[in-house]
């Protein structure tokens, strides 16, 4: 769902330009030169609380590790783009020792 609505722009059109920008103000944090969703802290920590309940500690700084490296990734694919979608690469990263229960 992140993807479709970064990439398609419809919350823009839904909404327009200038009532866009009052809800970008509120629900995101400012990173350098882009902007981070709230919504995507909280993926990444939820993400990280359930590979501690289900692995422990070190499942949880593995996850973590994955979600930095892929948030580092999505950075830099911003770098290159306007915007980008910032859930699908860390979230699937992230999930690779939930699942494989490493």
């Amino acid at each position: 769902m992140d993807f479709l609505v970064v990439e398609t722009n419809v919350l823009t059109r839904l909404i327009g330009p200038q009532r866009y920008g009052e809800v970008l103000s509120l629900t995101t944090l400012p990173l350098e030169t882009s902007l981070v969703g709230l919504g995507d802290f909280l993926a990444y920590s939820m993400l990280v609380a359930t590979s501690f309940q289900l692995s422990g500690l070190i499942g949880a700084l593995e996850t973590i590790a994955f979600v930095l490296c892929g948030a580092l990734i999505t950075l830099q694919i911003t770098r290159l783009r306007s915007k980008t979608s910032g859930l699908v690469i860390p979230i699937s990263l992230g999930m690779i020792p939930v699942i494989l229960g490493l």
